[in-house]
């Protein structure tokens, strides 16, 4: 039973480890969400917290005037972009549990661009949040459940 126990644990422990995506660029996550940078940007932050289950990875970029007015434009092109006041309470499906197979949320709140994708890959849920500041500072981040 003891050995079950260790087998299992070290067996889950590897494929866990072995799930995670820490070496991978900042690039690489905004391209699997469908933005691309068309100029060099300046990595601020960047981190990635493996939990048991779940996988965060988080960064912030300055990006070129170029790359802001792309992803601000793609942004306000969405269908589904909304303004909201500053005191008003930003409804994403995310947030308001109106998720489906795959729900996409575009907004502006508080002067910042808000990009939201809630999707299911390999039968678990994904979810990015890019946000986009006046100062061309980008946010992102991804939590594999």
């Amino acid at each position: 039973m003891k050995n079950q126990f260790a087998t299992i644990l070290v067996l889950t422990m590897a494929l866990f480890m072995c799930s995670c995506e820490s070496s991978r660029l900042p690039e690489n996550y905004l391209e699997d969400i469908g933005f691309k940078f068309e100029a060099p940007y300046q990595l601020i932050s960047q981190s990635s917290e493996p939990t048991i289950g779940d996988y965060i990875a988080r960064f912030e970029l300055r990006i070129s005037s170029k790359d802001y007015d792309q992803i601000r434009n793609r942004i306000t092109s969405h269908p589904n972009f909304q303004v909201y006041q500053d005191n008003e309470l930003v409804r994403s499906a995310y947030t308001s549990g109106l998720i489906h197979e795959a729900d996409t949320s575009a907004y502006l709140h508080k002067s910042t661009y808000n990009f939201e994708i809630y999707q299911v890959k390999n039968r678990h849920p994904v979810h990015y949040h890019l946000q986009l500041k006046k100062d061309s500072i980008l946010k992102f981040e991804m939590v594999d459940f």
